[in-house]
Protein backbone atom coordinates (compact mmCIF):
# COMPACT_ATOMS: atom_id res chain seq x y z
CA UNK A 1 0.00 0.00 0.00
CA UNK A 2 1.08 3.56 -0.55
CA UNK A 3 1.44 6.56 1.72
CA UNK A 4 -1.98 8.23 1.48
CA UNK A 5 -2.24 9.61 -2.06
CA UNK A 6 -4.85 12.30 -2.63
CA UNK A 7 -7.06 10.04 -4.77
CA UNK A 8 -6.63 6.31 -4.19
CA UNK A 9 -8.44 3.48 -5.93
CA UNK A 10 -7.83 0.18 -4.18
CA UNK A 11 -8.81 -2.84 -6.27
CA UNK A 12 -9.00 -6.15 -4.44
CA UNK A 13 -9.26 -8.79 -7.13
CA UNK A 14 -9.09 -12.52 -7.57
CA UNK A 15 -11.10 -15.54 -8.60
CA UNK A 16 -14.28 -16.54 -6.77
CA UNK A 17 -13.25 -18.35 -3.59
CA UNK A 18 -9.68 -17.08 -3.57
CA UNK A 19 -10.01 -15.28 -0.24
CA UNK A 20 -10.42 -11.61 -1.19
CA UNK A 21 -12.76 -10.76 1.68
CA UNK A 22 -10.63 -12.71 4.15
CA UNK A 23 -7.60 -10.68 3.10
CA UNK A 24 -9.48 -7.39 3.42
CA UNK A 25 -10.67 -8.08 6.93
CA UNK A 26 -7.44 -9.62 8.26
CA UNK A 27 -4.92 -7.17 6.80
CA UNK A 28 -4.26 -3.56 7.69
CA UNK A 29 -5.16 -1.53 4.63
CA UNK A 30 -4.56 2.19 4.26
CA UNK A 31 -8.21 2.85 3.46
CA UNK A 32 -11.27 2.95 5.66
CA UNK A 33 -13.08 -0.40 5.39
CA UNK A 34 -16.37 1.50 5.08
CA UNK A 35 -15.09 2.71 1.71
CA UNK A 36 -14.49 -0.77 0.30
CA UNK A 37 -17.38 -1.67 -1.96
CA UNK A 38 -18.30 -5.35 -1.87
CA UNK A 39 -21.42 -6.70 -3.63
CA UNK A 40 -21.61 -9.60 -1.16
CA UNK A 41 -22.01 -7.16 1.73
CA UNK A 42 -24.68 -5.22 -0.18
CA UNK A 43 -26.54 -8.46 -0.93
CA UNK A 44 -26.49 -9.49 2.74
CA UNK A 45 -28.04 -6.14 3.61
CA UNK A 46 -30.92 -6.86 1.23
CA UNK A 47 -31.64 -10.40 2.47
CA UNK A 48 -34.73 -9.45 4.48
CA UNK A 49 -36.25 -7.39 1.67
CA UNK A 50 -35.49 -9.58 -1.37
CA UNK A 51 -35.86 -13.32 -0.91
CA UNK A 52 -34.63 -14.48 -4.33
CA UNK A 53 -30.81 -14.73 -4.04
CA UNK A 54 -30.18 -14.11 -7.75
CA UNK A 55 -32.34 -10.99 -7.78
CA UNK A 56 -30.74 -9.81 -4.53
CA UNK A 57 -27.24 -10.22 -5.98
CA UNK A 58 -28.19 -8.49 -9.26
CA UNK A 59 -29.50 -5.49 -7.33
CA UNK A 60 -26.37 -5.48 -5.16
CA UNK A 61 -24.12 -5.54 -8.24
CA UNK A 62 -26.05 -2.67 -9.84
CA UNK A 63 -25.92 -0.65 -6.60
CA UNK A 64 -22.17 -1.18 -6.31
CA UNK A 65 -21.63 -0.02 -9.87
CA UNK A 66 -23.59 3.18 -9.23
CA UNK A 67 -21.65 3.81 -6.01
CA UNK A 68 -18.26 3.20 -7.69
CA UNK A 69 -19.10 5.63 -10.48
CA UNK A 70 -20.42 8.24 -8.04
CA UNK A 71 -17.30 8.11 -5.86
CA UNK A 72 -15.08 8.26 -8.94
CA UNK A 73 -16.87 11.35 -10.26
CA UNK A 74 -16.60 12.97 -6.81
CA UNK A 75 -12.84 12.28 -6.73
CA UNK A 76 -13.11 10.31 -3.48
CA UNK A 77 -10.71 7.56 -2.42
CA UNK A 78 -12.29 4.12 -2.21
CA UNK A 79 -11.78 0.48 -2.93
CA UNK A 80 -13.77 -2.39 -4.32
CA UNK A 81 -13.67 -6.14 -4.47
CA UNK A 82 -14.02 -7.85 -7.82
CA UNK A 83 -13.52 -11.20 -9.47
CA UNK A 84 -11.98 -9.15 -12.31
CA UNK A 85 -13.21 -11.59 -14.93
CA UNK A 86 -14.73 -8.97 -17.22
CA UNK A 87 -13.33 -6.09 -19.23
CA UNK A 88 -15.63 -3.51 -17.58
CA UNK A 89 -13.72 -3.47 -14.27
CA UNK A 90 -10.41 -3.00 -16.10
CA UNK A 91 -11.96 -0.16 -18.10
CA UNK A 92 -13.17 1.38 -14.84
CA UNK A 93 -9.61 1.25 -13.48
CA UNK A 94 -8.30 2.87 -16.67
CA UNK A 95 -10.88 5.63 -16.33
CA UNK A 96 -9.81 6.22 -12.72
CA UNK A 97 -6.16 6.38 -13.80
CA UNK A 98 -7.05 8.97 -16.45
CA UNK A 99 -8.72 11.06 -13.71
CA UNK A 100 -5.51 11.10 -11.68
CA UNK A 101 -6.19 8.23 -9.29
CA UNK A 102 -3.33 6.26 -7.79
CA UNK A 103 -4.16 2.60 -8.47
CA UNK A 104 -3.32 0.15 -5.70
CA UNK A 105 -4.02 -3.41 -6.83
CA UNK A 106 -4.22 -6.42 -4.54
CA UNK A 107 -4.66 -9.79 -6.21
CA UNK A 108 -5.43 -13.02 -4.36
CA UNK A 109 -5.38 -16.47 -5.90
CA UNK A 110 -5.96 -19.94 -4.48
CA UNK A 111 -3.87 -21.44 -7.28
CA UNK A 112 -6.43 -23.55 -9.14
CA UNK A 113 -10.15 -23.37 -9.91
CA UNK A 114 -10.54 -26.67 -8.04
CA UNK A 115 -9.10 -25.14 -4.88
CA UNK A 116 -11.33 -22.06 -5.28
CA UNK A 117 -14.41 -24.25 -5.64
CA UNK A 118 -13.39 -26.27 -2.60
CA UNK A 119 -13.06 -23.05 -0.59
CA UNK A 120 -16.50 -21.89 -1.80
CA UNK A 121 -18.08 -25.16 -0.68
CA UNK A 122 -16.52 -24.69 2.78
CA UNK A 123 -17.90 -21.15 2.85
CA UNK A 124 -21.39 -22.41 1.95
CA UNK A 125 -21.29 -24.90 4.85
CA UNK A 126 -20.67 -21.92 7.16
CA UNK A 127 -23.64 -19.98 5.73
CA UNK A 128 -21.81 -18.10 2.97
CA UNK A 129 -22.90 -17.68 -0.62
CA UNK A 130 -22.44 -20.29 -3.33
CA UNK A 131 -21.09 -19.91 -6.86
CA UNK A 132 -21.90 -22.56 -9.50
CA UNK A 133 -18.92 -24.76 -10.35
CA UNK A 134 -19.00 -23.93 -14.08
CA UNK A 135 -18.86 -20.20 -13.28
CA UNK A 136 -15.93 -20.69 -10.88
CA UNK A 137 -13.95 -22.48 -13.59
CA UNK A 138 -14.78 -20.13 -16.47
CA UNK A 139 -14.24 -17.00 -14.39
CA UNK A 140 -10.94 -18.33 -13.03
CA UNK A 141 -9.44 -18.51 -16.52
CA UNK A 142 -10.72 -15.06 -17.48
CA UNK A 143 -9.55 -13.52 -14.21
CA UNK A 144 -6.05 -14.89 -14.67
CA UNK A 145 -5.98 -13.61 -18.26
CA UNK A 146 -6.65 -10.03 -17.02
CA UNK A 147 -3.96 -10.12 -14.32
CA UNK A 148 -1.10 -8.81 -16.54
CA UNK A 149 -3.21 -5.82 -17.65
CA UNK A 150 -4.02 -4.87 -14.06
CA UNK A 151 -0.37 -5.22 -13.05
CA UNK A 152 0.69 -2.97 -15.91
CA UNK A 153 -1.92 -0.33 -15.01
CA UNK A 154 -1.33 -0.33 -11.24
CA UNK A 155 0.96 2.13 -9.52
CA UNK A 156 1.45 -0.41 -6.74
CA UNK A 157 0.43 -4.07 -6.60
CA UNK A 158 0.69 -7.09 -4.33
CA UNK A 159 -0.07 -10.60 -5.55
CA UNK A 160 -0.94 -13.13 -2.84
CA UNK A 161 -1.13 -16.93 -2.92
CA UNK A 162 -3.87 -18.26 -0.66
CA UNK A 163 -3.67 -21.92 -1.71
CA UNK A 164 -2.01 -23.10 1.51
CA UNK A 165 -2.63 -22.70 5.20
CA UNK A 166 -1.66 -19.02 5.18
CA UNK A 167 -1.40 -16.13 2.75
CA UNK A 168 1.94 -15.83 1.01
CA UNK A 169 3.09 -12.74 -0.89
CA UNK A 170 4.23 -13.82 -4.37
CA UNK A 171 5.30 -10.49 -5.85
CA UNK A 172 5.03 -6.74 -5.48
CA UNK A 173 4.99 -3.95 -8.04
CA UNK A 174 6.54 -0.74 -6.79
CA UNK A 175 8.13 2.17 -8.64
CA UNK A 176 7.28 0.53 -11.96
CA UNK A 177 9.11 -2.72 -11.18
CA UNK A 178 7.71 -6.13 -10.33
CA UNK A 179 9.77 -8.02 -7.78
CA UNK A 180 9.25 -11.64 -6.81
CA UNK A 181 9.16 -12.34 -3.10
CA UNK A 182 12.09 -14.53 -2.04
Amino acid sequence: MTNDPEKLLLIIAGPNGSGKSSLVYTTELSIDLDKIINPDNFARGLSDEIKDPLERYRIAMDSCEVLRNTLLEQGKSFGFETVASREDKLEFARKAKSKGYYIDFIFVTAGTPEKCYERIQSRVKMGGHDVPKDKVFSRFERTMSFLPSYLELADHADVWDNSGDHLELICTKKDGKIELTP
